[in-house]
């Protein structure tokens, strides 16, 4: 499929999926499925807990503690 295929098929420009294409786009949840939609696929997306560090271990020294309730800001520890 070309990016002429794919633009045609999401009903944008071609300048829009190169923009998406490239990388560099911050996309939408929308975004995505739109090209999924367009390469006829599924979209899935899935969170997975994560693991508990080990008391002591050099990177708990190294780096802030995980704040699940903020999880893109760390808290100080």
């Amino acid at each position: 499929m070309t990016r002429k295929d794919l633009a045609d098929a999401m009903r944008v420009s071609s300048g829009r999926v190169s923009q998406i294409l490239s990388g560099d786009e911050n996309l939408t949840i929308r975004s995505l499925a739109a090209v999924a939609h367009a390469l006829q696929a599924n979209v899935e997306i899935s969170f997975h807990g994560i693991p508990p560090r080990h008391q002591g271990s050099p990177s708990d020294t190294d780096s802030p503690t995980y704040d699940p309730v903020s999880p893109f800001v760390p808290s100080a520890s």
